[in-house]
């Protein structure tokens, strides 16, 4: 990340590697001197949640914070794109969302 100011964090929804890619990204970054890195999580990122994905969303963005890097995390609730991937074949024999 040498010469980059600013960074965007995404990694797979499948990803049991999640914290340790966050990890590398983090150090990497504030080595760099990344002044802003925007992380994308998911709206249930929680301590407490019941999904194991949310807990490794929550969990990488307390180490985005903990890298002191200028952490922002966009916790979206739902991608346009995904109206089309799953809900194409509902909206076409239904006519409705």
């Amino acid at each position: 990340m040498q010469g980059v100011k600013r960074v965007y964090f995404v990694y797979p929804q499948q990803g049991e590697l999640l914290v340790e890619a966050t990890t590398i990204a983090a150090v990497a970054a504030r080595d760099a001197g990344v002044e802003a890195l925007v992380n994308m999580s998911q709206i249930s990122a929680r301590e407490d949640s019941d999904s194991p994905l949310a807990r490794q969303h929550w969990l990488s963005e307390k180490v985005f914070d903990w890298a002191d890097v200028g952490a922002v995390h966009v916790r979206p609730t739902f991608f346009a794109e995904n109206l089309v991937i799953f809900g194409a074949a509902t909206v076409a024999a239904e006519g409705k969302v």
